[in-house]
């Protein structure tokens, strides 16, 4: 017999081939065999969760909690799959334990702070992007984010101008930063400085019909009609041809 765990292995090796059905499978056998075995418990539910059988996500990775302490990843997935259930208190309690977790890795921490942010719970998603900067301050993702959530927050404009800027400094190849840091410039009255952001960027490289406002809007200001026409054309095209399944932003 296959010992649980060559069986936990070949079930990473399968997760990590995006297999997750086949991981499924086989994990749901090695339990049968190996009821005690935490490891497969997390693997079965991690594949469920992957395969959104989230009910059966939650009940094998709480059955892997009683026999030992979960891996950050698969706790991240048990939250997940509370959050898809309907456990939202349960899924927020299992995200700030994620979040607060010295072994948790760097790059999922945006995905918690995202997730937090997603459920309106924007004061840990803020603590979660400001935790992630403590690690490694040169992250611009977690500065957007930190602007992100401040702006939900209602902070004051200068302390929202203030991350974002940092996250264009550290990223000026991202042009929604740009973007964004531009119109809040505009809206402090600073359109000179917002114009000098956006006048170098062309309108067709922008694929959001709501940054394309918002240069419009900068570039009206700022007296260059051409330029906020572009931008309105361009918003158009893309409005004309966005997928069904696509919405505003």
């Amino acid at each position: 017999m296959t010992s649980p765990e060559d069986l936990f292995r070949i079930g990473l090796a399968l997760m990590k081939q995006n297999q997750h059905q086949q991981a499924e499978e086989l994990a749901a056998v090695a339990v049968l065999d190996h009821p005690d075995d935490g490891n497969l418990w997390e693997l079965l539910g991690v594949a469920q969760h992957h395969e959104r059988r989230h009910e059966a996500a939650c009940e094998a990775l709480e059955t892997a909690t009683l026999l030992k302490p979960l891996d950050v990843g698969a706790r991240f997935c048990l939250a997940g799959s509370y959050a898809a259930t309907g456990c939202r208190e349960l899924a927020i309690f299992v995200y700030r334990m994620v979040a607060h977790d010295e072994q948790t890795p760097n790059w999922l921490l945006p995905r918690v702070a995202a997730r937090l942010g997603q459920m309106e719970e924007y004061t840990d998603a803020l603590e979660t992007c400001q935790a992630l900067l403590l690690r490694d301050p040169a992250r611009h993702e977690a500065h957007f984010g930190v602007a992100f959530y401040l702006s939900r927050l209602g902070a004051p404009l200068d302390c929202v101008t203030e991350a974002i800027t940092r996250a264009h400094e550290a990223a000026p190849e991202i042009s929604l930063y740009r973007v964004v840091l531009a119109s809040l410039l505009h809206e402090q009255g600073q359109t000179e400085d917002a114009y000098d952001l956006l006048r170098h960027l062309a309108p067709d490289a922008i694929r959001c019909p709501h940054s394309l406002r918002r240069m419009s809007l900068v570039f009206c200001a700022a007296c260059d009609p051409e330029r906020a026409q572009e931008c309105l054309d361009r918003m158009r095209h893309l409005e004309r041809h966005r997928s069904p399944k696509e919405g505003t932003h």
